[in-house]
């Protein structure tokens, strides 16, 4: 049966109307016709362009722990090129305080009550003539090419599930961050360059 592929690909692997399938002839571009393969050399190249793609996209559903490991890397060094650009971006802003990637607040590491690190703040900054303090949450999502994508998009960034989706972690983080800085938010300018570090 068509529908039902062999382990270990997945139902979705043969709906044509899905997005990166692992049974597409995008990704699969030879076909065995009898005793026969027959393939062509423009689309064998598109299928080796496509493939680098989803890995530079961190797209690319490895099985290997090694190309898990290459994904997560390049995906870790996209976030943190899009983090310093918005970062550029927000220091060109005149009389903002603006830092990034902070691991502490006020000197105090962020954590929850039970002491489990929340991670890091990509960008903070401070707008002293309003004596204000914002956390920001920077992520750098590609765009979806399917409903389906867009769902799932939606999902990883506001709906929880087996994990906590990344509103639920930012505003944890800004919760943390919320009760370290109340003994501040009245000197907020004098202590701007402190609480940043």
């Amino acid at each position: 049966d068509f529908l039902i592929p062999p382990k270990p690909f997945r139902r979705e692997d043969v709906y044509p109307w899905r997005f990166n399938r692992e049974l597409s002839f995008t990704r699969r571009p030879i076909i065995q016709y009898e005793d026969e393969l027959i393939w062509g050399n423009r689309q064998l190249h598109h299928m080796l362009r496509y493939t680098i793609d989803l890995i530079m996209e961190g797209k690319y559903k490895a099985r290997s722990p090694k190309l898990k490991k290459l994904i997560g890397k390049l995906s870790d060094i996209r976030g943190n090129e899009f983090n310093s650009v918005v970062y550029q971006k927000l220091s060109s802003i005149d009389g903002l305080i603006v830092r990034e990637r902070l691991s502490k607040v006020n000197g105090k590491k962020i954590t929850d009550e039970n002491g489990n690190v929340l991670g890091d703040i990509d960008v903070l900054y401070i707008v002293p003539e309003k004596r204000k303090i914002v956390v920001g949450e920077v992520k750098d999502f590609s765009f979806a090419k399917s409903p389906y994508e867009m769902d799932q998009e939606y999902k990883r960034i506001f709906v929880d599930g087996e994990k906590p989706c990344y509103m639920t972690k930012h505003k944890r983080r800004v919760g943390r961050c919320e009760t370290t800085l109340r003994p501040l938010y009245r000197k907020v300018v004098s202590k701007a360059c402190y609480v940043c570090q």
